[in-house]
């Protein structure tokens, strides 16, 4: 006889494994972009990536939901998995970015972003507004440390969780 709490532990053990999955695409679409940054073509292949992601998180719940659930799947249970699979996600995400930008980036990020705004405050074409604009990124920028940019990437995968979780719960839900 299956129990209540087992039926949660099953619900919050696959909600990490397929967020741990999802994670491990986010590190593939992260390994992308910073290769993107020097070949255009894999910027795009990033951009599919990224719009993807919560398709395949989707299809991900609708397995689980069709596997585990006997195909029914309230919204709020779908919502609290997509929320346990996009924190396991943010969070395995974060400490690879953490690890790569702290021991294996080299200041290749940092670098790369502090020419691009050097070659906008040199364009001719660019209004003195713009310019002190784009100064003052330039100085915020050079001031900026690895881990405020790994928690910034963290807090805003965590706010883009709160966005499209009950989007994404919407689609995959499912009561007979």
């Amino acid at each position: 006889m299956i129990t209540e709490k087992s039926d949660n532990n099953i619900f919050n053990r696959e909600a990490m494994f397929r967020g741990t999955m999802l994670g491990v695409f986010w590190i593939l679409m992260s390994a992308i972009y910073m290769m993107g940054l020097n070949t255009p073509i894999l910027s795009y292949l990033f951009l599919a990536m990224f719009v993807a992601s919560p398709f395949y998180a989707g299809y991900m719940v609708v397995n689980y939901r069709k596997r585990e659930c006997n195909d029914k799947m309230t919204f709020v249970k779908a919502w609290l998995f997509l929320i346990i699979m996009y924190i396991c996600a943010s969070l395995l995400s974060a400490i690879v970015q953490y690890i790569y930008l702290v021991y294996i980036d080299n200041g290749f990020l940092f670098g790369f972003i502090q020419e691009q705004l050097d070659f906008l405050l040199n364009e001719p074409t660019i209004d003195d507004i713009t310019k002190e604009t784009l100064k003052q990124a330039s100085e915020m920028w050079s001031n900026i440390t690895v881990k405020d940019i790994v928690i910034q990437i963290l807090s805003s995968n965590i706010m883009l969780t709160g966005i499209i979780t009950p989007i994404t719960a919407l689609f995959v839900n499912k009561n007979k």
